[in-house]
C-alpha cells in the first residue's frame, strides 16, 4: 500500500545519499485521512488475524523493505511482480522512500481494504527459495538473500567487534544466519499489555531510548 498517494521521488532518499546528492522532490504525505483510514483497516486486519507479516516502507525505500522480510527466517525467499505499480522506473519504485506498508495475508483481505477504499497491490508470493526476485516490465533482478542480509548486518558486527572480546563478535557474525525463525508463547499468553495502577509501587529505572530501538511502550510505563 503505497500510503503517501505521492508519486515515486527520490528526493533526500538513502539511495541520493550514496550518489552525494539531495535531489529535487521528495515524496510526501498528500492525504493525511487515508494514512487514518489505512492504519484502522490494518490495526482490524491484524486483530482479526488476517496479517501474518508485515513492514513499513522507510529508510533505503522498498527494496530494503522487501529484503528485511525476508532476513527473519533461513531460507525465507520471495518472487515479487512490480508491474502493477505503473511506476516504469525501477531505481524509483525501489529506491524511493514513500511511506507505505508491505504485508503478506491471504486474498480474504483484499474486500475490507476495497470496501474502506484502500489501494492495495498484490506484488508476490513468499517461498523458500532463500531468493528474492523481482520483476518490473521487462527489466527483472534476483538477490540471494544470505548475501544481502550479510551487507545489512556488516555494520552492527563492526560495531560489535568494538564492544565485545574474545572474537565472540565474530561468531554472532557467523552464526546468526543459520537460527531458524522459531518460538512458542506460553498456552495462557494472551499477548495484551498487564494493567499498571498509578497508586501501585513501581521500581525506579532509567529507559535509553535510542533510534532504532522501541522503548516507547516501557517509557510510558
Amino acid at each position: 500500500i503505497n500510503v503517501s498517494q505521492d508519486a515515486y521521488k527520490l528526493g533526500a532518499s538513502s539511495f541520493n545519499q550514496t550518489l552525494n546528492t539531495i535531489g529535487n522532490e521528495a515524496p510526501d504525505v498528500t492525504n493525511a485521512s487515508y494514512v487514518k483510514k489505512t492504519f484502522n483497516t490494518i490495526q482490524k486486519l491484524i486483530k482479526a488475524d488476517k496479517i501474518k507479516a508485515g513492514h513499513d516502507i522507510a529508510s533505503g525505500g522498498f527494496i530494503t523493505t522487501l529484503l528485511e522480510m525476508c532476513f527473519a527466517d533461513v531460507n525465507l525467499g520471495a518472487d515479487f511482480n512490480i508491474s502493477e505499480l505503473n511506476e516504469e522506473d525501477t531505481i524509483k519504485v525501489l529506491f524511493s522512500e514513500n511511506a507505505g506498508i508491505v504485508f503478506q495475508a491471504d486474498a480474504s483481505v483484499e474486500a475490507a481494504f476495497e470496501e474502506m477504499g484502500i489501494t492495495a497491490f498484490k506484488i508476490g508470493t513468499a517461498n523458500n527459495s532463500g531468493t528474492v526476485t523481482i520483476k518490473n516490465n521487462e527489466e527483472a533482478f534476483s538477490f540471494d538473500v544470505t548475501e544481502m542480509r550479510d551487507v545489512w548486518y556488516q555494520t552492527s558486527f563492526l560495531l560489535d567487534s568494538k564492544q565485545t572480546a574474545n572474537g565472540l563478535a565474530q561468531d554472532r557474525f557467523d552464526n546468526y544466519k543459520k537460527q531458524p525463525l522459531t518460538y512458542t508463547f506460553p498456552k495462557n499468553f494472551k499477548g495484551n499489555l498487564p494493567k499498571i495502577s498509578a497508586k501501585a509501587s513501581k521500581p525506579k529505572a532509567a529507559i535509553i531510548r535510542e533510534k532504532g530501538s522501541n522503548s516507547e511502550r516501557e517509557m510510558a510505563n
